[in-house]
């Protein structure tokens, strides 16, 4: 399995989404996660598998490019933040 460094990361995530090339990753459909694997190994096989840790195809062949941060606060976590924030504008 092939081992990325920083400056590999950072060049996958520094690439525009306008100027990225679609035809160089898979559909997210296709890339199998062994869940069996340690953690460290199934996000190495993940990156090896998409091409690019920050970009994918959806089943509707939308490009999405994702962001991470380093914090402790999960996609779960903010997305119920904006829902009760969004209950909150509806109701007031």
């Amino acid at each position: 399995m092939k081992q990325y460094t920083y400056p590999d990361l950072e060049a996958m995530r520094n690439v525009d989404i306008k100027d990225f090339d679609r035809n160089t990753i898979p559909y997210s459909k296709d890339i199998y996660i062994n869940t069996e694997l340690p953690e460290i190994e199934r996000v190495l096989n993940y990156i090896e598998q998409a091409k690019n840790a920050y970009f994918h195809l959806s089943e509707n062949d939308v490009l999405v490019k994702s962001e991470f941060s380093e914090t402790e606060t999960t996609f779960e976590d903010s997305m119920g933040l904006y829902f009760e924030l969004v209950m909150q504008l509806i109701q007031n």
